[in-house]
């Protein structure tokens, strides 16, 4: 009976825990990251300090951004009487169209500033892309 209960709460502390959430958050940016480095490197893109400074610290603001967009959804809209599924489902449809556009956004200007005619800038822009 008590690791039943200790189940129970466990996935539901996974659902409400913010900490949680947190954590999982920064391995997803710390993934694209490592991701983005190795793309960059499989493409031939040359790299400077500049480059490998600022990746995961420009990935790790982008990705926050849009991280507390849709935590902060979910705890507004956090109803127990509907399954996760349907409380994503929501969050989604509410959250989803501002997280879609301010990542188009980001693209956007990380294109814009390809064109900047400095070539470190240059090859930064390369390895966000």
């Amino acid at each position: 009976i008590i690791s039943l209960g200790n189940t129970a709460c466990a996935q539901l502390a996974m659902v409400n825990s913010h900490s949680i959430l947190g954590l999982l958050g920064l391995g997803v940016i710390a993934a694209s990251s490592v991701a983005g480095l190795g793309l960059s490197a499989y493409f031939q893109i040359t790299f400077n300090g500049l480059t490998i400074n600022l990746v995961p610290f420009v990935s790790l603001g982008l990705g926050i951004d849009d991280m507390f967009v849709l935590a902060h959804t979910m705890s507004a809209l956090n109803d127990r009487s509907r399954s996760v599924a349907e409380n994503m489902r929501a969050v989604m449809c509410l959250a989803g169209p501002s997280v879609c556009l301010t990542s188009f956004a980001n693209a956007v200007a990380f294109i814009l500033v390809y064109y900047v005619p400095v070539g470190a800038i240059r090859q930064l822009v390369l390895v966000l892309m």
